[in-house]
């Protein structure tokens, strides 16, 4: 999966480290979806090119993604002025 995507895209595939560094030991509050197994590779693929597609002020750009057996993860530019969670949910998530 790593190579389709990089293929077609310019985002960046990412280590388990980088992101874990990153997101301070992927604490909580910088997650904005847990649960189950999450999407599946193909479903994930397919989200990330349609995110890749969708120019727009209000889409948030992908960055860089992270597969590794069922991890999935994708990461997105910084956004300043509050959270991606408090921009899709409110305030109704504080």
């Amino acid at each position: 999966m790593k190579n389709i995507i990089l293929k077609e895209t310019n985002i960046i595939w990412l280590t388990h480290d980088s992101i874990s560094t990153a997101t301070y030991s992927f604490l909580n509050q910088n997650n904005i979806r847990k649960g189950g197994f999450g999407l599946r590779i193909k479903e994930f693929e397919h989200e990330i090119k349609a995110i890749l597609n969708a120019k727009h002020t209000n889409v948030v750009l992908v960055r860089g993604y992270y597969v590794h057996g069922k991890e999935l993860m994708s990461v997105y530019e910084y956004m300043h002025n509050m959270s991606l969670v408090y921009h899709l949910y409110g305030k109704k998530k504080y």
